[in-house]
């Protein structure tokens, strides 16, 4: 794209008006291949385009956008969307807005971008390899492994001067396991991100995808040794006194309970972190070591250093020391334009913004920080070192929440929806595993009920958020582990 073209074009607005212009363009490049032991699936994705956003003097916003990227059809979309914006047909209305200070912050990028950037074949090899290692650790066939490679570049123009250019490449490797038992069907799985193809040709982020393969192996053995024929998941949780969440489940978790909550769109709910249609800042809701923050700076999955508008993004307090201090708003649905930190995001420049969280992680302070010799796989070991840190009894079941399916957060009665991909329970003389269900955790019992984190806060759990149809990269993680006292579960 010629960017001093469109600049000026902006800059122009050659119609008699005043109406503050926006202009942002997206191009994006996805490569991805999967390979089922057998073949590989290819899978393209190329796409350009430009949004246009009109506001007028009387706070109506008029947008539309196109893929036909040439000077004398953006000229007309401009004039287009200016003569909308006056009009009551405009597709918002906004007060304040067009009095708001814009950035004229000027950055320039150098782009990383190349072609053999997104040249899948030249992992085939090291993919064919990972799939065979997974296969033979896992004594499984049924294994499907997927790396995704990816490039993307945002440029943001408007009247008042503003030109911002900001690009990142992002990858992702995983792997797809399907298990049968003579009664229940599992599915787990392995992965990572990062840029490039360095999540198979980085040493170090190679070492960690094979330690969760063999993670996740030993919890696969556990379901064909110890799964338990239980229809009554209720009757088995009686004894129950602790539960252990890692990482993998609380990214999700705290992504749906916390980080949607906190969304603005979404906090006129009233859920537990709102009042009067408004985030009850400085309520407490967690223990004083209980810590969240969104970082969408963190350059990997969810990266965004901008938001639509122009303005830098920074790390948001979300709660600290077990306070609410702060949400993720919106320039589009505040009815304060004095916030700071507008986390509007879109999936692409077709879209209208959206306030979405990026990095988002839980920290907690009160941390036993001796490291496991097996931390990732023994959960054995992870019982005796709580035992001697005197936050379980020997005589004690605890369950053990690990990795997840996905989840769904209802903000307005407090309950998310999640599946874990691993649940057992632990006794000093059984392990007992359950089938995978679907269960309802009530948001402010998990907040309150923290007691202590094990190991080093691990933020490299990936995951698309799909809110309101728009799919965006989102990360997250937390302490390795995390231990909480009982609180009440259902199940579906």
């Amino acid at each position: 794209m010629d960017d001093k073209l469109i600049y000026e074009l902006v800059k122009e607005r050659d119609l008699s008006s005043d109406n503050f212009i926006i202009l942002r363009y997206q191009m994006r490049k996805t490569r991805a291949v999967n390979f089922d032991g057998y073949k590989f699936t290819y899978y393209y994705d190329d796409d350009r385009g430009i949004g246009i956003q009109a506001i007028s003097k009387e706070d109506r916003i008029a947008f539309c956008y196109t893929d036909l990227i040439d000077y004398w059809h953006l000229k007309k979309l401009i004039n287009m969307s200016i003569l909308l914006s006056n009009q009551e047909v405009s597709t918002l209305y906004i007060p304040g807005l067009y009095n708001y200070y814009y950035s004229k912050e000027i950055k320039n990028i150098n782009n990383i971008y190349s072609e053999a950037n997104l040249n899948i074949d030249l992992y085939k090899d090291l993919i064919i390899k990972e799939n065979e290692y997974a296969k033979n650790i896992m004594q499984c066939n049924d294994i499907n492994t997927y790396l995704l490679l990816g490039y993307e570049i945002w440029e943001i123009f408007n009247s008042n001067g503003l030109a911002i250019k900001y690009d990142y490449s992002f990858s992702s490797l995983r792997h797809n396991i399907k298990l049968e038992t003579n009664q229940y069907k599992y599915k787990f799985q392995v992965s990572m991100s990062g840029k490039n193809g360095e999540v198979l040709t980085n040493p170090i982020k190679n070492e960690v995808f094979k330690r969760k393969t063999k993670c996740k192996a030993e919890r696969i053995r556990n379901v064909k040794n110890y799964y338990e024929n239980l229809d009554n998941y209720e009757k088995c949780m009686g004894n129950i006194s602790k539960i252990v969440f890692d990482y993998d489940f609380l990214s999700v978790l705290i992504h749906e309970m916390i980080g949607h909550s906190v969304e603005e769109d979404l906090a006129n709910t009233n859920n537990f972190l709102c009042k009067n249609n408004k985030l009850a800042l400085n309520k407490i809701i967690a223990p004083p070591y209980f810590n969240v923050v969104d970082n969408p700076n963190y350059e990997y999955w969810g990266y965004q250093p901008y938001d639509l508008d122009g303005n830098k993004r920074n790390e948001v307090e979300i709660i600290r020391k077990g306070v609410v201090k702060d949400g993720l708003y919106s320039l589009y649905y505040s009815d304060n334009l004095k916030n700071v930190n507008f986390s509007d995001r879109v999936d692409s420049y077709k879209d209208m913004p959206l306030p979405r969280m990026s990095n988002l992680t839980l920290r907690i302070d009160n941390v036993i920080y001796r490291k496991l010799e097996k931390e990732l796989t023994d959960l054995s070991e992870l019982r005796d070192l709580l035992i001697n840190e005197e936050y379980i009894s020997e005589n004690e079941e605890v369950l053990y929440l690990l990795g997840s399916n996905g989840g769904k957060v209802n903000v307005k009665d407090n309950v998310c929806k999640i599946m874990p991909e691993y649940c057992c329970i632990l006794s000093n003389d059984k392990t007992k595993v359950l089938p995978q269900r679907r269960m309802k955790i009530n948001i402010e019992q998990v907040c309150k009920s923290a007691l202590v984190g094990i190991g080093k806060v691990n933020d490299n759990s990936y995951f698309l958020c799909k809110k309101k149809g728009q799919i965006v990269n989102v990360s997250g993680g937390s302490n390795m582990y995390v231990l909480f006292s009982k609180f009440n579960i259902d199940f579906e």
